[in-house]
C-alpha cells in the first residue's frame, strides 16, 4: 500500500481522478482519515467531481467531520462551483 501512494505522489500531481480512486483504495482498506484527505485533494482540484463529493460527504458524517468537510477555502470555492456548474 505504501508503495502505491509514493508512485502515485511521484508520478501524478495533478490528477483528481486518481485521488478519488485512491479515496476509495483507503476507504477499501478501511483508512478512513486518509480516505477523507484523498476525496478533499480530488475536489480541490476538480469541484465537478459528484462521486468524490458523494463519498466526502457519506465519509464526514461517520467521522463526525461534516464542518471540517467545508470549514476550508478550496472546498467553499468547489462547493460553489459544483452548484453552480450542476445548474447549467
Amino acid at each position: 500500500m505504501k508503495f502505491v501512494f509514493f508512485f502515485f505522489r511521484s508520478t501524478r500531481k495533478h490528477c483528481p481522478d486518481c485521488y478519488f480512486n485512491l479515496g476509495n483504495l483507503y476507504l477499501k482498506t478501511g483508512r478512513k482519515g486518509l480516505a477523507f484527505d484523498s476525496f478533499q485533494q480530488a475536489i480541490s482540484q476538480n469541484g465537478r467531481l459528484r462521486h468524490a463529493w458523494s463519498n466526502l460527504v457519506i465519509l464526514s458524517d461517520e467521522l463526525g467531520q461534516v464542518s471540517a468537510a467545508l470549514s476550508t477555502d478550496t472546498t467553499r470555492r468547489s462547493l460553489t462551483i459544483f452548484f453552480l456548474s450542476s445548474r447549467l
